[in-house]
């Protein structure tokens, strides 16, 4: 991305992005912004290094409405949002190992974690936003922190990607209007003993949603998995519209009946619960 600035304005000044904020507020109301939290962005270093708000505010301070700070305690820009607060910790991240052995999707994960030698979180409220808002506003934001910074690896929530994949996945929200729902929710798949696929998301709370279980399918893996992203990226941009009960899926072949039920998981609460054949 050569010109960020021209990107960040192209993405909020799109008429689709917007409706697609404006929507997710209009069917969740005040729900969906009373669930948001703060959010952070971490970067794994190569070395301990700092971001020069007033580099950011240059690049995206117009679009994101925020300001640099002469600040001590970390908080380095200041908006109607609320402050944007840096800290840059010497030594790796103790999340980093156990976020690369999940990451099934970049094979150089377990590398990435071990070389870095600091971390960087980059963190905001985003009051008065919805979390769809908010997600795309932070994913802004850190995505200019990555161009001053020596950046081996990011995470956001329990998703670990390489920064090229970052950059990847933020030109894509930008050019295509995809939401990178890869970056926000992770999908975690395995395989039973008898060759049936499993699924299960870690982000979709988040948003103020239960997240999704799928204990057995018939789809492979690869297939699965797009299966859940794109189920995701429809709870994200539409709300808790799918109700106990229902079905969901494109054909006959990948028709699944939805539960509102316990999650099998410990900790997790009521979840979506797929299944393929009870439908």
């Amino acid at each position: 991305v050569t010109n960020l600035h021209q990107y960040c304005e192209s993405c909020f000044r799109s008429v689709t992005l917007h409706q697609s904020c404006d929507r997710v507020r209009d069917r969740m109301g005040t729900w969906g912004i009373e669930r948001m939290s703060v959010i952070t962005g971490t970067i794994l270093l190569e070395r301990p290094t700092a971001p020069d708000p007033s580099k950011i505010a240059a690049e995206v301070g117009a679009t994101l409405k925020l300001t640099p700070l002469a600040s001590t305690d970390g908080q380095i820009l200041t908006g109607p949002c609320g402050p944007v607060t840096a800290e840059t910790v010497h030594g790796p991240s103790p999340l980093a190992t156990g976020l690369a052995k999940a990451a099934w999707w970049w094979p150089e994960a377990g590398r990435a974690a071990s070389a870095h030698a600091a971390h960087l979180t980059i963190t905001c409220p985003w009051t008065g936003l919805g979390a769809v808002e908010a997600h795309v506003r932070h994913t802004v934001l850190v995505m200019s922190v990555l161009g001053q910074v020596p950046a081996l690896a990011v995470v956001w929530g329990g998703v670990l990607v390489s920064p090229a994949h970052f950059r990847a996945m933020f030109e894509e929200m930008v050019e295509h209007r995809r939401l990178p729902v890869p970056l926000w929710v992770r999908v975690d798949l395995a395989r039973d003993p008898a060759g049936q696929s499993a699924a299960s998301t870690d982000g979709l709370s988040r948003f103020g949603l239960m997240e999704i279980e799928i204990e057995r399918s018939p789809l492979e893996p690869g297939e699965l998995y797009e299966y859940t992203r794109r189920l995701a990226e429809y709870l994200i941009t539409s709300g808790p519209v799918v109700g106990d009960g229902d079905a969901v899926g494109n054909s006959e072949a990948d028709r699944a009946l939805v539960r509102h039920a316990p999650s099998v998981r410990p900790g997790r609460g009521t979840v979506y619960q797929l299944s393929f054949d009870r439908v």
